[in-house]
């Protein structure tokens, strides 16, 4: 029989925030200066669509991080792959480097089967998230 792998890692408290604040704003455009070249290219320098997108992942992100969690704990290696995926290409929308490397290494944990392996990188996207939507909040606003 194995054991639940326990991950002591809080949610993170700022991506609850952000997705709060995020959908409940009027979601002013970012400004020029605030804006990555590479971010706002990939949405054809349409602030306002840079701006929904913000809001859309601030909404979804807090669902995904939690089925990433409840797969680790359920050792559910293909549930893991399939969240983990999905955040991967959600943060590359925002040039979030950290994060896709994270979600990556979760994902392919999830492809080996290996959740035993899933503690670390699972901090590390949980605090890099944190840093990402603080981020965007921060453009958003």
């Amino acid at each position: 029989m194995t054991r639940p792998i326990v991950l002591a890692v809080p949610k993170g408290r700022i991506l609850e925030e952000a997705a709060g604040s995020a959908a409940q704003s009027d979601a002013a455009a970012p400004s020029a200066d605030d804006v990555p070249d590479a971010m706002l290219a990939r949405v054809g320098g349409d602030r306002s669509l840079l701006t929904e997108m913000i809001r859309l992942f601030a909404e979804d992100a807090p669902r995904t991080l939690d089925r990433i969690r409840a797969s680790i704990d359920a050792r559910d290696a293909d549930a893991l792959r399939r969240a983990a995926h999905a955040l991967k290409g959600a943060a590359a929308n925002f040039e979030a480097t950290d994060v896709v490397r994270a979600a990556r290494a979760l994902e392919e944990i999830g492809q080996s089967g290996r959740i035993d392996d899933a503690a670390s990188p699972w901090r590390t996207l949980t605090t890099e998230m944190d840093r990402l939507m603080a981020r965007l909040t921060s453009l958003a606003t």
